[in-house]
């Protein structure tokens, strides 16, 4: 009874491990997509085009956050074979305890029946292909196992060598596995190395260190070690006024929900979603934190692709002028903090209000309190600001000439 719940336990491993290479295989192709995208692009479109910044920023944002989906999949295929490596090492326990008792009594007749089968082929094999310990690891497993040879006990050559893929249930209540088509060969392979010296202990052998894989390449490169601190990079965001702002890319990281669109793509956030009109203080919290209410990601990952209607696209448009604005500021003086909680995102906005303080045409009294005011407000407030700046500057290019 206890090898059968083992016995399902390892397919069950086996099927997550499926699945879990199916999604790896899924972000890989949605990562070479974009990549395909990003180069057709590139060599289609005009470099004087006034459009060409934010559209190349939002495909290089969609190829971000492939990469990232494509590194979460790469991440849940390794513990999905660390499990199946668990519940084939619990397995392998199991059998070999039990298999020399189950020969005594009779009971496993079939299974001694083709290992008499098996040996009896293999048995020409020369001495010398019967190493004192051989080292093996399992199919699409990380954990190696070391098998001891010692005295000969025909009954333990029943043991399972390869990653069996079916598990058949005897008549006599035995449990054997059935090797896949593609394993015949290096099964005959180990029942010749072991014709002389059979198996009758499995010795685990501690794994081997964890090895760094690089989502963009979907290699392993077990020589360059994960750095201890992160490196903050930087790109440039152009805009039509002939400024450049500079905005760090987001961390992703696993986020909590997803949603299924009609294209079969997964989102972050929802296809009918509205952008909220709130503080200024809330919204920065949600544009480089998320909502831990809702479960969304960092509003400053959201893409125009993502949103229906016409009116939020606009809403994410001049939401994205404010909290660039800010980003700037934040830069420029160095508060920038990754990964930031909501505590880190109350700091980076205290420390530059003041450079961002407006006074709205309506009230020409004293400055209004920047984190008090909606950020659709401040929107227009900058807009126009900015504006009145761009008419000074002309007048004085004027008067300047006129001289």
């Amino acid at each position: 009874m206890t090898r059968i719940m083992a016995a399902e336990q390892l397919q069950a491993a086996r099927e997550a491990l499926a699945r879990a290479d199916a999604d790896a295989a899924y972000w890989m192709a949605q990562y070479r997509r974009s990549v395909e995208d990003v180069r057709a692009w590139v060599e289609a479109a005009r470099a004087d085009e006034r459009e060409s910044a934010s559209h190349y920023r939002l495909l290089q944002q969609t190829l971000q956050d492939t990469r990232y989906g494509l590194d979460y999949s790469v991440r849940c295929a390794s513990d999905a074979r660390q499990e199946l490596a668990s519940a084939r090492q619990f397995y392998l326990n199991l059998l070999g305890s039990k298999a020399a008792d189950a020969c005594d009594v009779g009971a496993t007749d079939a299974l001694g029946t083709e290992a008499m089968t098996s040996t009896t082929a293999t048995a020409t094999a020369p001495p010398s292909a019967s190493p004192s310990a051989l080292n093996r690891s399992p199919g699409g497993s990380t954990a190696p196992f070391r098998i001891r040879t010692n005295a000969p006990t025909p009954s333990l050559l029943m043991q399972p060598l390869l990653a069996p893929t079916n598990i058949l249930k005897l008549g006599n209540g035995s449990i054997q596995e059935s090797l896949p088509p593609s394993a015949g060969a290096a099964a005959a392979a180990v029942e010749a190395a072991t014709a002389t010296a059979p198996v009758d202990a499995v010795q685990e052998v501690p794994p081997p260190a964890r090895q760094v894989v690089d989502a963009r390449t979907f290699t392993v490169n077990p020589s360059q070690p994960r750095p201890a601190t992160e490196v903050r990079r930087v790109s440039p965001l152009k805009r039509g006024a002939g400024e450049t702002v500079y905005v760090v890319p987001p961390k992703r990281a696993k986020y909590p929900r997803a949603f299924k669109w009609d294209d079969y793509i997964m989102h972050h956030f929802p296809k009918d979603y509205t952008l909220p009109v709130c503080t200024l203080s809330t919204m920065w919290a949600y544009w480089v934190c998320g909502d831990p209410i809702a479960k969304y990601p960092p509003f400053r990952i959201l893409i125009a692709p993502e949103l229906e209607e016409a009116k939020t696209k606009r809403m994410l448009s001049a939401l994205r002028f404010v909290m660039l604005e800010i980003e700037t500021r934040v830069l420029a003086i160095g508060a920038w903090v990754n990964n930031p909680t909501p505590e880190d995102a109350a700091k980076m906005l205290e420390a530059v209000k003041d450079s961002v303080a407006v006074r709205p045409p309506a009230k020409r009294g004293e400055l209004q309190p920047v984190e008090q005011l909606q950020w659709t407000s401040l929107c227009r407030i900058i807009r126009g600001q900015k504006k009145t700046m761009n008419e000074d500057e002309e007048e004085l290019e004027e008067e300047e000439d006129y001289r």
